[in-house]
């Protein structure tokens, strides 16, 4: 671990010594500095326990990395999940990282979605967004980001039924082994079930009793991605493709 010794500004050998060494008692790793007076860089070698490295890195880069703060927006109804039952999970990512992070109360009037009951079908309402800071080293504001990105994307997830697609083009959008529908949900991150086709003359008497929906899970934004692709798909089958209709001997389906 490198640290440049213009961002510990101020602190002598013994000052630095004493950081090294609280860091040792509280996590338990071995830690060797150097600085060199070539590049300026102070560098820590750490060792012991992958947890023990780990916690001591955490606690150097709070005593001597350069902190900044920074503005990050989220959804509004991800506030409850980033706080957690009495504030756990936010106490668990800041304790985690090793940063601060500030959720605002929530005013009043606010517009806000919860997913289980949210209308899954109006995908043109936008979410109102909140600003949150968070303050550190750039390193631990970037892990610290990667933990919220990932509560949010579990606690926004919401589900949609897509029906404006016919069931008879879905072998065709889906393609071989579903590589053409693995990657909408690569590209939007969001998961898609495309239910088993096959045409038949009881198409139009079995459409009611059948599901036949296309159900897309992920939140509102990248949903309506995955939407976009998949009727671009449709729209590009039906432009390049007839349909044609043969009898066949009831007898014979079997074979088919």
């Amino acid at each position: 671990m490198q640290i440049p010794s213009i961002q510990v500004p101020g602190f002598g050998k013994s000052t630095v010594g004493d950081h090294v060494k609280a860091a040792m008692a509280s996590s338990g790793a071995r830690i060797e500095s150097t600085t060199s007076q070539a590049t300026g860089l102070t560098t820590f070698l750490i060792s012991g326990k992958p947890e023990a490295v780990a916690k001591a890195r955490l606690a150097l880069r709070a005593s001597f990395a350069k902190k900044v703060t920074i503005e990050y927006l989220v959804p509004s109804s991800a506030r409850p999940h980033l706080l957690g039952s009495k504030g756990r999970t936010l106490n668990a990512i800041q304790t985690k990282t090793g940063v601060l992070i500030n959720i605002p109360r929530r005013k009043d009037g606010e517009t806000t979605f919860e997913p289980a009951t949210a209308n899954e079908d109006d995908l043109d309402v936008e979410e109102e967004m909140v600003p949150i800071t968070i303050e550190g080293d750039v390193e631990s504001i970037k892990a610290a980001k990667e933990e919220i990105e990932s509560i949010i994307s579990k606690a926004c997830r919401i589900t949609y039924r897509l029906t404006t697609v016919p069931a008879s083009y879905y072998p065709f959008i889906a393609g071989a082994r579903n590589v053409n529908i693995q990657a909408i949900q690569q590209e939007t991150n969001t998961r898609i079930n495309m239910p088993f086709h096959v045409s038949s003359q009881d198409d139009e008497d079995d459409e009611d009793a059948r599901d036949t929906a296309i159900v897309i899970q992920g939140d509102r934004k990248s949903i309506r991605k995955a939407i976009e692709r998949i009727e671009d798909q449709y729209k590009e089958i039906e432009r390049t493709t007839r349909v044609m209709t043969i009898n066949i001997p009831k007898r014979q389906h079997r074979f088919l």
